[in-house]
């Protein structure tokens, strides 16, 4: 947006709101609108009225601050940023606290991908000092900045340049239960546009368990390499049969035990923990299109086998959020890393959209699990 002096000279205030498309104001009012004195605050049609009766012309300075704010509370981050370039009075107004708090509101639950980084929640209780503004800049996804050149990431982006070895990634969860099973089998039989899968590698331990398929991952010009394990809570009939009842207490994944305090307690299965100590990374996958209770219900069993008594805090975590195809309604995913509570997760995770019928929105998550096994994410 060009800068301009907008207190300068006369503006047409109703010109201006129509091209806005405020001619015809809606009946929400901006929160922070709260009566202080014993005249009720104006809204933007009450302030129209009474500026039509009095001349054609109103200048940007007469306009009451909670008719201001209230018109500014219909934009987006982005128009509301360029605003707040264009004088020190919108620069006042575009840093209200009250604005960004329901901005950030509103907007977190569009988002397609939240991280521990990028956790509105975890920002505002580990920093005090950050407004809601910073908090919406750092979160979302299209505000989003990276980080300039910083001393530390100079290990990091060394290690970038030489070859790395295929991590092992660890596939669970109670989408592979549900309608989203089809995710697994999409990815070991892609055409390789997407996936190419270079087949399978032996079992790490006895009884089949860590056996999987090497799997090539093409991004654009690059292609990044994984070793894929899938664990299943049970067996395809128990699976087809009663896929989200009771899942924890039946999953053949975890042993149930009761600590000092007779609380009961789920640990991964002996060979499981081994598992978990000899693989790179992991990604569970949940149903979003499912209810709310479907995706806590594997909280146990991801805590459990993210336990750092046995799996290294360095092993990250993407959670797939995922829906059979894209018209179906799904839970934010926000909403999933708080039900999963990913926050208490002492290790990078993130939580990303996806959507089984097209493979695409997977390869993003993806690429940065492998990134972050291997020590070279951003």
């Amino acid at each position: 947006m060009e800068k301009r002096n907008t207190t300068s000279g006369l503006v047409n205030l109703h010109t201006l709101l129509d091209e806005w498309g405020f001619s015809k104001p809606q009946t929400q009012t901006y929160p922070k609108m709260q009566n202080t004195g014993t005249k009720p605050l104006p809204d933007v049609e009450v302030f129209l009225s009474s500026a039509s009766d009095a001349e054609n012309t109103t200048n940007f300075t007469d306009v009451p601050v909670p008719v201001l704010l209230q018109i500014i509370s219909y934009l987006n981050a982005k128009d509301i940023g360029n605003l707040g370039q264009t004088n020190a009075m919108f620069s006042s107004l575009c840093d209200d606290h009250l604005l960004w708090k329901q901005l950030l509101e509103s907007d977190k639950l569009k988002w397609s991908e939240v991280g521990h980084a990028t956790n509105p929640t975890g920002l505002a209780a580990s920093h005090d000092d950050m407004t809601f503004k910073n908090i919406y800049l750092r979160c979302s996804p299209d505000t989003r900045q990276k980080e300039g050149f910083n001393i530390l990431q100079i290990p990091r982006l060394i290690k970038s340049y030489f070859p790395q070895q295929s991590p092992k990634v660890v596939f669970f969860g109670p989408g592979l239960d549900s309608d989203t099973s089809a995710i697994v089998r999409s990815i070991l039989d892609m055409d390789g546009s997407l996936f190419i899968n270079r087949g399978p590698f032996p079992a790490m331990f006895p009884g089949s368990i860590g056996t999987g398929f090497t799997i090539d991952v093409k991004d654009g010009t690059s292609t990044h390499h994984m070793k894929m394990i899938t664990m299943y809570s049970g067996t395809k009939k128990s699976r087809q049969t009663s896929p989200l009842e009771n899942r924890t207490e039946r999953s053949r994944l975890l042993e149930k035990s009761t600590n000092e305090e007779g609380v009961p307690e789920y640990q991964p299965a002996s060979s499981i923990k081994q598992l978990c100590r000899s693989v790179n990374a992991f990604v569970c996958v949940v149903e979003s299109s499912e209810q709310l209770e479907s995706v806590s219900g594997c909280m146990e069993e991801l805590h459990a086998l993210l336990d750092r008594r046995w799996t290294p805090h360095t092993s990250p975590l993407l959670v797939l959020s995922c829906t059979p195809d894209p018209d179906t309604t799904r839970i934010p995913c926000v909403t999933i890393a708080e039900q999963l509570q990913l926050n208490s997760l002492v290790r990078p995770w993130k939580v990303v959209d996806a959507v089984v019928s097209d493979l695409h929105s997977l390869v993003p998550g993806i690429r940065w699990l492998i990134q972050a096994a291997q020590g070279t994410a951003t």
